[in-house]
């Protein structure tokens, strides 16, 4: 009987040294699982990076106009209203078609084409005064405007020689007409004209704006 309990005892060890060894080792393994990072950690950590490397200072957080955006969007409209009206008044060889039917579609249309300036308004509040130097600006419109614009232009001349609307000495010759009016005569594009002179204009004014009183500016929209 005591070899018995003897061998008992020694088996009961065993498992509770067993019992403790694998105890042990799940503490380890959970101690390194707590050390080790998480997907979580990791993207903190680089958020955490990139905003200690950003300086907030430079930040251009940007103003949203609700009413600016719904002047944009009776713009773009009445655009619309523009050239569909056209259909009523010119026929498919471009000539004005004279007669009285007429007088309703002109006076919408006549209504109608403030959608152009009303851009330019939109353009001239929120560049003017400019905020930056005339090197960032022009950098800015270069890029975004001027590059894209003669490039659509190159572009137009390529597709109307392939279409034999002149030979390829024309088509060489439209090239330096871009900088002057190649523009109006693909038809839309001569909006661009526009609103690169509204561009050039802004260093020129902004100066005065930024010194003038507001009386100033109420009796030039009255009289000017």
């Amino acid at each position: 009987m005591k070899e018995e309990n003897l061998i008992n005892n020694k088996d009961e060890e065993k498992e509770k040294e067993k019992e403790d060894k694998e105890k042990e080792e799940k503490e380890i393994n959970t101690e390194n699982n707590d050390k080790r990072p998480t997907m979580k950690t990791l993207d903190e950590n680089i958020v955490k990076e990139i905003v200690a490397d950003v300086d907030i200072s430079k930040i251009e957080i940007k103003k949203r106009y609700f009413g600016i955006d719904l002047i944009r969007v009776l713009a773009c409209f009445l655009v619309v209203l523009t050239h569909a009206g056209e259909l009523y008044y010119i026929d498919p060889n471009g000539d004005l078609i004279r007669n009285k039917k007429n007088v309703y579609p002109g006076i919408f249309n006549s209504i109608s084409r403030v959608c152009v300036p009303l851009f330019v308004i939109i353009s001239g509040y929120l560049l003017l005064p400019m905020k930056s130097d005339y090197k960032t600006f022009f950098k800015k419109r270069m890029t975004r405007i001027v590059f894209p614009f003669v490039i659509f232009c190159v572009l137009y001349d390529i597709y109307f020689f392939a279409r034999k609307f002149f030979d390829y000495k024309q088509m060489f010759l439209n090239i330096p007409l871009i900088f002057i009016n190649y523009g109006t005569q693909i038809g839309h594009l001569w909006f661009m004209y526009m609103i690169i002179g509204v561009y050039l204009f802004m260093p020129i004014i902004t100066p005065w704006i930024e010194k003038a009183e507001k009386d100033i500016f109420i009796i030039i929209l009255q009289f000017g």
